[in-house]
């Protein structure tokens, strides 16, 4: 009881601070589809060639860990996610998705910008805190996020959190 009072003492809130910080769905997993932006692949799923191309999903993270689990090359189920293997790993290491991106300027565009110094960058180029959407009580944790690379993004199982601070 004495956590929930804590909360009413807080003079600050997080509404304050949405010009330092801004949550972005980046791939709608349907939707996103249906426009051109992503296709997906399940048989085989894709490799990327570069960072890019990267669009997680939320298998991919874990606790701290942008890089927990990867698709299968055949990936028909939930269950066709392997963990990776960090002892065997390549520094230029970009993990196989379910996802590639679609026509190349619908892509680009539904990518969200975030404004830095009066100008909008693509939150492409830092690096971001992606929690997985669905919080499950039952698992070992159950909010689950990391800090992904630049480039990575992903689909709406996954929220991604830029912040001033960041860049």
């Amino acid at each position: 009881m004495k956590v929930l009072q804590r909360f009413t003492t807080v003079s600050s809130k997080l509404g304050e601070y949405d010009k330092e910080f801004s949550i972005h769905e980046i791939f709608h997993e349907t939707g996103s589809q249906k426009t051109g932006e992503i296709i997906r692949r399940e048989n085989p799923t894709y490799q990327p060639k570069k960072p890019e191309q990267v669009v997680l999903s939320g298998p991919h993270i874990f606790v701290g860990n942008p890089l927990n689990k990867i698709p299968n090359k055949e990936c028909l189920n939930s269950a066709a996610y392997s963990d990776i293997d960090f002892t065997v790993l390549k520094e230029e290491f970009l993990p196989r998705t379910l996802y590639e991106p679609g026509d190349k300027k619908k892509f680009k565009e539904a990518i969200p910008e975030i404004k830095v110094e009066n100008n909008k960058e693509s939150i492409l180029d830092f690096p971001k805190i992606a929690f997985r959407y669905m919080c499950q009580a039952a698992n070992e944790r159950t909010l689950i996020g990391a800090i992904v690379p630049k480039g990575y993004t992903g689909i709406n199982t996954l929220l991604f959190l830029t912040m001033e601070d960041f860049l």
